[in-house]
């Protein structure tokens, strides 16, 4: 991969770079990105899950971005009360 040319925005650089890496290794190119990283990690912190359980693996944010208007901010408060909620039912 060379250099980012002149015109090409940052996402626009680091697709070509995913691009020519999955290339490279012969796998698919999916559209995760570091949001997704970042979500995950509330999430498991959130629901105290360990950082290799898989099952919190989420749909990758950056497509849910585009079509949806994804706020991290907002998922991530979502989440907050989605634990409260539980925890306060569990103590009923």
């Amino acid at each position: 991969v060379t250099s980012k040319e002149a015109d090409e925005t940052p996402s626009d650089f680091a697709g070509r770079v995913r691009g020519s890496i999955a290339e490279c290794l012969q796998v698919l190119l999916s559209n995760h990105s570091h949001d997704d990283q970042r979500l995950q990690r509330r999430c498991r912190k959130l629901y105290k899950r360990p950082p290799d359980d898989l099952a919190w693996a989420m749909p990758e944010t950056r497509t849910c971005k585009l079509l949806l208007g994804l706020d991290l901010d907002g998922c991530t408060d979502a989440a907050r009360a989605y634990v409260s909620r539980v925890e306060a039912s569990q103590l009923e």
